[in-house]
C-alpha cells in the first residue's frame, strides 16, 4: 500500500474538505472544528485528530488509527518522493 500526503495551496477548511471528498482520503489535523464537522459526523468523510504535542506520539497514533502496515519499510524518498534502490 502506497501513503502520500496533499496540502493545498489554498489554506484553507473547505478546500481541504472538498479534496478529502473527492479523493476519498484522510484528514489529519489537530483542528477540533474540522474535525466535528457535519461530513465527519455522517460518516461522509474521514478524519485523525491528533492529540498529543510531540511527534513520536503523534506518530504512532496515526499508525494505530489508521492501522498503517510499515513492515514493509519506506519505497519513496521522503524528500524527493524518487524510489529508493539498494546500494
Amino acid at each position: 500500500m502506497v501513503y502520500d500526503t496533499i496540502f493545498p495551496k489554498e489554506n484553507c477548511d473547505n478546500e481541504l474538505v472538498r479534496i478529502a471528498l473527492r479523493e476519498n482520503r484522510v484528514i489529519v489535523t489537530r483542528d477540533t472544528r474540522l474535525a466535528l464537522r457535519r461530513v465527519v459526523r455522517l460518516g461522509q468523510m474521514s478524519v485523525t485528530l491528533i492529540e498529543k504535542d510531540d511527534l513520536p506520539s503523534q506518530l504512532k497514533q496515526l499508525v494505530q488509527d489508521l492501522d498503517l502496515d510499515l513492515s514493509g519499510g519506506f519505497s519513496l524518498c521522503v524528500c524527493c518522493n524518487e524510489p529508493l534502490y539498494s546500494i
